[in-house]
This record gives structure tokens, sequence and C-alpha cells, in this order.
């Protein structure tokens, strides 16, 4: 596939268009997190039942690329975007009905479908459209979608309270969406689909050692990060937290991840093994995961058997 670098009259067209789609990734899955204690109690949802829905978006980024690559081959990556957009912008303002538990569990499998879409195109068309920028593009997305989650944690609380109404609160952010689907619709009249005969699917990795080892890292790191993001603030609000409280306090980690992921990559930039960042990255996770419980060890000590319900956290 040649790749085919936007001219310079167009070149801000696509950045804004990219950053639109970015920032429209990451609000209809963060806008749950500090709200799921809400929801559960307002629904008289089981905590089974309320992690499913943290769960189904998860699963659909896991199992919908391939789908979505397909998708991408047969109309265009452009217009593959904007299929993504599209749906999320509809989940989100299906959400406006969430009080159905039917509506909000669709409204949840829908925006996974078309977030698995959008994680998927966008890369790809900034390896597409800007060939040795690429990279830079890639990056103002992966940062986009952190910064975006930030507000998205921080403010929903504050916008449920404001219209009284979780349904509002969670459906609002099917505004940067909207905004994203009409700048794309401009570039993918223009976009071609990519004929079957530039299609060549690279073999899978099976054998190759390396491959496993990113696979496996990547899957943990997506875990714990969805992990966080689907559970960090309900734990706090069982504690009594209040949901603006718990959502500010998954912005500061949310904060603190962005920050830290532009100095790593500027210093990855600078040197040859990647290890030590690595290792770094990993000790200071497991010591800020284990921090919130250090309060408790004095307590409780070590190998004591207590139940959850002592522990002040969910006991389903």
């Amino acid at each position: 596939m040649n790749i085919r670098e936007p001219r310079s009259s167009n070149r801000l067209l696509f950045v804004a268009a990219i950053v639109l789609a970015s920032a429209s990734l990451r609000p209809a899955m963060a806008s749950l997190a500090p709200l799921v204690e809400t929801i559960r109690l307002d629904l008289a949802l089981s905590f089974t039942v309320v992690g499913l829905l943290t769960t189904i978006p998860v699963l659909c980024l896991a199992l919908f690329p391939i789908a979505a690559n397909r998708l991408a081959a047969r109309i265009g990556l452009e217009r593959a975007l904007l299929v993504a957009l599209a749906l999320i912008t509809l989940a989100t303002t299906m959400r406006l009905a969430g009080d159905q538990v039917s509506i909000l569990f669709l409204s949840t499998f829908i925006v996974g479908v078309g977030v698995a879409g959008g994680q998927t195109y966008v890369p790809a068309i900034a390896k597409r459209h800007f060939g040795a920028n690429a990279s830079m593009v890639t990056a103002i997305y992966g940062m986009t979608m952190t910064a975006s989650a930030v507000i998205v944690v921080a403010v929903t609380p504050l916008l449920t309270s404001y219209f009284g109404s979780w349904p509002a609160g969670l459906a609002i952010w099917s505004l940067p969406a909207m905004l994203a689907v009409g700048l794309w619709v401009l570039i993918a009249r223009d976009s071609a689909p990519v004929p079957r005969s530039a299609i060549k699917p690279p073999g899978l990795p099976w054998r190759d050692v390396l491959a496993w080892r990113i696979t496996s890292f990547s899957a943990i790191a997506f875990l714990l990060f969805f992990s966080i993001l689907a559970w960090y603030a309900p734990i706090y609000q069982a504690q009594g937290w209040s949901d603006a409280a718990a959502g500010s306090l998954l912005a500061v980690l949310l904060i603190t991840q962005l920050i830290s992921a532009t100095v790593v990559a500027a210093a990855a930039r600078r040197q040859t093994g990647r290890r030590l960042l690595i290792i770094l990255g990993i000790l200071l996770s497991v010591t800020g995961l284990m921090g919130p419980l250090s309060y408790r060890w004095p307590h409780h000590g070590f190998g004591r058997h207590r139940p959850a319900s002592d522990w002040g956290y969910y006991s389903p």
C-alpha cells in the first residue's frame, strides 16, 4: 500500500480529525467509572451484574479488532472509522434511556464494538497518511485518549449532579463523537476502499518468542489499566467517598499516567535498552496498587483470614 501524505492544506484537517476521533474513544467507557455505585444502587443490580457491565467493553476490545480489519479492507480505513464513531455516538446517546437495564447493557456492547474499531483504525490512518511523522501523530492520539479520560472521570459526577440524572451524565459524552463524525464525513467522502489485490494478511507469529513476550506484557498492562478504570472509583465510593471525590481521585491517577507516559517515551528514545524502564514501571505499579492496603496491614496482620466484609470492600 502506498503511503499518502496529506497536502499541507489538508494536514491540519487530518490532525484535528484524529484528535477528535481519539477524544471520542474513552468518554463512553470512562464515564461509567465514577457512577458505578450510583448505577448499581439505582437499578438494584448485583455486584456480579455491575462487573459484567464494566467487562463487556474490554471483551469487545479483545474480540472485535479482527472483524474491524476486515471491514476496513472492504470499505476503506476512513469510512470504517466513520462507522466506528457513528456506533459510539449512537450508543452513548442511547444512554439517555440507560435507566432501563437492557438499554444500558446494549449501549455498552455497542460502545465496546465502536471503540474496538476506532482503536484499530486511528493508528493505521496515522501511518497511512503521515509516513515519517506517524509516530508523532500516534503519540498525539494516545495522549488525547488519556487526557479525555481524565476530564471525563472528573467532570461526569458534576454533570450528573447538574442534570439530576446519571443517564444524562453519561449521554452528554456523545457530543465529542458527534463532532468527530461530522469531520470524518468530510474526509471519508474522498477515501477509497483498498483493492483486494493489495491486501496480504501477514501470518501470525506463533513461534516468535519475542512476539509472545510483548503480547503477554501488553495484555497484562491492558488488563491492569481497565481494571483500575472500572473499579478504582467504586472501591473508594464503598468507603463513603462521594462520586465527585472518587472521580477526582481517578483523574489524578490518570494525570499521573499521562505525565509518566510522556517522560518514559522521551527517555526511551535516548536508550537502546528499555528493560530498566519496564522494570521500574512494574515496581512503581505494584507499589502504587499495594499502597491503599498498607493501612490495613497492622490491623489485620499478615496471613490471618478475615471476611471481605471486615475490610470494607465489596462482598457480593
